[in-house]
């Protein structure tokens, strides 16, 4: 035992407080209530001497519980007694534990008698409820609090890291949550935030495991989470003192976990977005520490739930129900102008990403028209300019989107043997069945192709592609990635042309790789050459994430290269970030030409101003030429693959 739990200690204290322990040690239970009063005045630094009373009437003596079960009526009395002086300990343990620090080790020996009694209890109860369960779980949590919440994580750490602790707390969270009085959602308050503190230390998927585990799975997990925060804020009203420190635990553990990778699309698809606007609108207007700091990190999880798993159907319309709880009141005082601007940049650069996507369009078109921006917002302009295109970009790319469903005519294919020009309809081609990328006009075309050893080697890496596009992204996605890149590459061919140009005046002898970035809503073209596809500098500064080349990028190089002007190397760029981590994906979109007029005929324009040194390639003489060679080249067949 360690010197500061021995009950010599006791002599230590002023008599009144040394003559109620000792009676409440040898077992008087009105003594013990009223050493719990006299604490109050006993100065903090004494309250140390106490820890052995606590000690004590947390002895391990379950046999003779367990001996009183037995005798029945016979042995009530006493067992009422003994629970209750339990009961009455377990309060005692913030008292006497918070005022004054004790050594690591007696801490330890404390901790394992709470923690003895408090799996004894919970399992006493699962037999017999002699007191209710409520009380059982308010007494683990006041007990392990004083232990759990040391300024010192090292000392909390053997509490944390006992088996089990999670997997109780997780039941009682469940039963007073069910209760729903205040204390009880104090104790859960508490709970949350001290139990689960470890879970930012790389631990979150222990936490969540062991809690998700007891609750019957991680869906379980995000709809308790859903209703507790929707219980604390069922509408926008400002929130009362109590409220927030009510909200306090929940909000620090939400925050803890949710970056988990096994949970972080499981609260946005479950529609948590939508309350969390409402959770800010609530805290926005009580100026305390502890509500903006909530406020903080609530707005911190909004904004990452809207810029995450968008283009899933449920996480379209948790984004439209957002903005039906009131997102753009957010935008608006007295939120804190650094988040009003966070939440502007979601809308001007993150939301119109997202509308590349069919599930987004189809949720966000009946709910825009219902919209109106608070007039403040209007009057200060910043904002009507964002919106406004936001706006146009969802009714322009909804209205394509329905058109493009709408056109029955068969989809172009272009045959994959390079030694074929054949594009036709993509029902009179043949698909390979080892990639379903490639297609071909005859038996004859693929088996050459295939002989030759080009598509030999290509085909399990285009596979590969393919299935891992088919991992997050759907057909249908798929399908209008394909019509919004064709309509865009139609609409700006001159613009596109000239750029080809200007890169062939400084690379003749590279292959374009033109990348259409659609992750922002304004959609831009850049032309690149491969190496610097693969360089370190593409894919490492960019602003809006990494962007790694796709699987076949290589191969579709090396196609357009040997295709002699007939393929080009198209690259659909689209945002499909997962909790909050920008990641910009490259598609492979290669466009097949019936001929190579468009590519032959920019070579030698390029070819043309490279040789004219008294020329500034800057300022684009030769848009002129690109005009005139773009509609010579109406005409030719073109399908993206």
């Amino acid at each position: 035992m360690h010197p500061s739990l021995a009950l010599s200690n006791l002599n230590k204290l002023p008599f009144r407080h040394k003559k109620l322990a000792t009676e409440a040690v040898e077992g008087n239970l009105q003594k013990l209530d009223a050493l719990l009063e006299a604490l109050k005045t006993l100065p903090q630094k004494q309250h140390a001497f106490v820890t052995p009373v606590l000690y004590a009437l947390l002895e391990p003596d379950s046999a003779i519980i367990q001996e009183l079960l037995e005798q029945g009526v016979a042995g009530a009395e006493r067992l009422a007694r003994r629970l209750t002086q339990l009961q009455t300990t377990f309060s005692l343990a913030p008292t006497v534990l918070l005022s004054s620090p004790i050594p690591e080790d007696a801490a330890t020996a404390v901790w394992e008698r709470i923690w003895f009694w408090a799996q004894f209890l919970d399992q006493l109860y699962e037999q017999l409820p002699l007191m209710p369960r409520e009380e059982v779980y308010i007494s683990f949590i006041l007990a392990s609090l004083p232990l759990t919440s040391h300024v010192d994580k090292s000392r909390a750490a053997f509490p944390l890291q006992t088996p089990g602790v999670r997997a109780m707390l997780a039941r009682a969270w469940v039963t007073l949550f069910r209760d729903k009085s205040l204390r009880s959602l104090q104790m859960i308050s508490f709970g949350l935030n001290y139990l689960t503190q470890d879970a930012y230390e790389d631990d979150e998927e222990t936490c969540l495991w062991e809690l998700s585990d007891q609750l019957g799975g991680l869906d379980a997990l995000a709809d308790l989470i859903i209703e507790h925060l929707a219980h604390l804020f069922p509408a926008p009203a400002p929130a009362t003192p109590q409220t927030v420190k009510l909200a306090d635990g929940l909000v620090y553990f939400l925050h803890r976990i949710w970056h988990s990778t096994s949970f972080i699309s499981m609260l946005p698809d479950a529609g948590i977005c939508s309350l969390l606007v409402t959770v800010c609108r609530a805290l926005s207007a009580d100026q305390s520490s502890l509500a903006q700091n909530l406020y903080e990190l609530v707005h911190e999880l909004l904004i990452d739930g809207l810029c995450s798993h968008a283009f899933t159907e449920k996480g379209a319309r948790s984004i439209a129900d957002s903005l039906s709880a009131g997102l753009l009141s957010l935008l608006t005082p007295p939120t804190p102008y650094k988040t009003r601007k966070e939440l502007l940049l979601v809308f001007d650069r993150v939301l119109p990403g997202k509308t590349v996507f069919p599930s987004v369009l189809v949720s966000l078109s009946p709910v825009l028209p219902t919209l109106e921006p608070p007039s403040d917002i209007i009057i200060g302009g910043a904002f009507l300019k964002v919106w406004n295109h936001f706006v146009e970009l969802v009714e322009r790319r909804s209205a394509f989107f329905v058109h493009s469903c709408r056109n029955t005519i068969a989809p172009l294919r272009a045959c994959h043997n390079l030694k074929c020009n054949q594009i036709r309809k993509k029902t009179e081609f043949k698909q390979c069945t080892g990639c379903l990328v490639a297609y071909y006009c005859s038996k004859a075309c693929q088996r050459e192709d295939y002989r030759t050893g080009a598509h030999r080697h290509e085909c399990p890496k285009l596979n590969e592609a393919r299935k891992g596009e088919r991992l997050s992204l759907k057909k249908e996605d798929d399908k209008f990635f394909r019509a919004l890149l064709a309509a865009e590459y139609a609409r700006r061919k001159v613009e596109i042309g000239v750029k080809i140009v200007k890169f062939w005046t400084e690379n003749p002898d590279e292959v374009p790789c033109l990348e259409f970035d659609f992750s922002a809503g304004a959609v831009t073209v850049n032309v690149y050459s491969a190496p610097y596809m693969n360089s370190v500098t593409h894919m490492g500064e960019i602003k809006r994430g990494y962007r790694w080349p796709p699987d076949g990028f290589s191969e579709a190089v090396a196609r357009s290269a040997a295709s002699q002007g007939r393929v080009w190397v198209h690259l659909f760029a689209v945002e499909v970030g997962d909790g909050g981590a920008s990641n910009v994906r490259l598609l492979l979109k290669p466009l097949h030409t019936e001929n190579a007029a468009l590519w032959n005929g920019l070579k030698i324009i390029a070819a043309r101003w490279r040789c004219d040194n008294s020329i500034n390639i800057a300022d684009e003489p030769q848009r002129e030429d690109v005009e005139r060679l773009v509609k010579v080249c109406e005409g030719i067949a073109e399908t993206h693959s």
